[in-house]
């Protein structure tokens, strides 16, 4: 909520569309670090708070980034399919993310699951 203003700022100074790649890719690292410390056991409770921040911080920077690109390289008569989609996109991947997650700690904990 703090960085809102400043993040404001970065959007209309910076190339949109460079900057949405590189925050999908620290993104990513951040994830896959994380992912990766908890794949050898080593990751601690802290670790998950900071992650859970810098993700948080880069999607709060990347939604206001991402529909000013979506205004900006399209057509005023397609704008609102070309926000449909990116709609569509965002809520079909926060639906469909849980299940992976259920099945990934169904398998790892040792139970199994009947469908």
């Amino acid at each position: 909520m703090l960085m809102l203003p400043f993040t404001g700022v970065l959007i209309d100074r910076e190339d949109r569309r460079r900057l949405v790649m590189w925050l999908d890719a620290v993104r990513a690292i951040v994830i896959l670090s994380v992912a990766l410390l908890a794949l050898n056991h080593k990751v601690k409770v802290w670790e998950l708070y900071v992650m859970n921040t810098l993700v948080a911080a880069g999607f709060w920077m990347f939604w206001p980034t991402i529909t000013a690109l979506i205004q900006e390289l399209t057509p005023g008569e397609e704008f609102v399919h070309a926000n449909t989609f990116l709609l569509a996109g965002v809520q079909g991947g926060d639906g469909s993310s849980p299940a992976p997650s259920l099945d990934l700690s169904i398998t790892t904990s040792g139970l199994v699951a009947c469908c």
